[in-house]
């Protein structure tokens, strides 16, 4: 969710909302209390909310014990879009300046930023902001930055970021200042990206990878999926795809085309699809090409858990040409029998 929604403390207006109804006959205070043991009827909450965020609000307005429920999945995802969201989480969560004068405390209590566990960064901010809202979300597991700034400065502060496993940032930016200095990085370098395990490397359409990515990916040792951004060399997929030559762990290798296209082009997709992924792969059973023209949705998607997203969609694609290849392996012995 964005955090137009989230306010300082956001005290439930519970009893004010239901004062106008009617109280129902025979009913008391102790009919009214709730029937369920707590554990469950929190546990019943918090996956009512999480499957829907209109739910989510909704619950959040029952009861206080309801609110206090619902207030950590509110701030599980947040995504900043535009510079209104941006502006607002920065009021949540202000810059600590020593020069400031403390303000005084607040009776209403603020959102707690542990709670953040998925967050996009996609509209424009300065290199120090970014710091910033890194430096208070240290509890992230997935992380998207879009910035359009991407500079080496930003690795270290991944540092902190032990949870994170998924990572969608334009790599070469993030490890090259210099376009003419593609060195590979050293261990200690790239210690802020060994516990990842999903990577989506976004570049520009058709920029040239560099063979230098390979060995980065390689020292990756918990990499188990890897999406790149458009279509890169036809060279650098059979680096990234060779068994065992760059010593990748690799489960999943998924280009995902970002080009927005007419709709006439994305029916005939698939079988563009079909035909990139034979050239490209010569069958290997790890690599796929999915289209995806909206990458903010379909990051939202996965962070709240939907079942529809690059990665599902890659392991199901991967999954049904499995199944094809058997097919034709099947349909290749039974013509090899001889004939009785």
């Amino acid at each position: 969710m964005t955090l137009d929604r989230v306010e300082c403390g956001d005290p439930p207006p519970a009893r004010a909302a239901f004062d106008h109804l009617p109280a129902c006959a025979g009913t008391t205070p102790s009919t009214l209390a709730p029937r369920l043991p707590g554990e469950l009827e929190r546990e019943i909450c918090g996956l009512a909310g999480w499957a829907d965020e209109q739910t989510m609000l909704q619950l959040s307005i029952v009861a206080r014990r309801f609110y206090e429920w619902v207030r950590p999945l509110r701030l599980r995802v947040v995504s900043l879009w535009s510079n209104q969201e941006l502006a607002h989480f920065l009021k949540l969560f202000p810059p600590s300046d020593p020069k400031e004068v403390a303000s005084p405390a607040s009776a209403l209590p603020r959102p707690d930023s542990n709670y953040i566990r998925h967050l996009a960064l996609s509209c424009s901010m300065e290199r120090s902001t970014v710091a910033h809202i890194l430096s208070v979300t240290k509890n992230l597991t997935n992380l998207a930055l879009w910035t359009g700034s991407t500079s080496p400065p930003l690795l270290p502060m991944l540092q902190p970021l032990t949870q994170l496993r998924r990572l969608s940032v334009n790599l070469a930016e993030l490890l090259w200042e210099d376009g003419n200095d593609t060195s590979v990085p050293s261990a200690a370098k790239l210690a802020p990206l060994a516990q990842l395990t999903h990577l989506h490397v976004t570049i520009p359409a058709f920029s040239l990878m560099s063979s230098n990515l390979i060995p980065v990916f390689a020292a990756l040792p918990a990499l188990t999926h890897l999406a790149l951004s458009d279509m890169p060399q036809a060279e650098f997929l059979q680096w990234v795809l060779v068994p065992g030559g760059a010593k990748l762990t690799l489960r999943v290798v998924v280009v995902v085309w970002t080009f927005a296209a007419a709709e006439e082009d994305v029916e005939d997709f698939d079988d563009a699809a079909a035909q990139c992924e034979s050239e490209l792969s010569a069958d290997l059973p790890r690599f796929c090409v999915l289209y995806c023209t909206d990458l903010q949705s379909d990051w939202q998607s996965g962070a709240w858990g939907d079942s529809v997203n690059i990665w599902t969609r890659a392991e199901a694609r991967l999954k049904w040409r499995a199944t094809e290849r058997q097919k034709k392996l099947a349909t290749g012995e039974r013509k090899a029998l001889p004939s009785q």
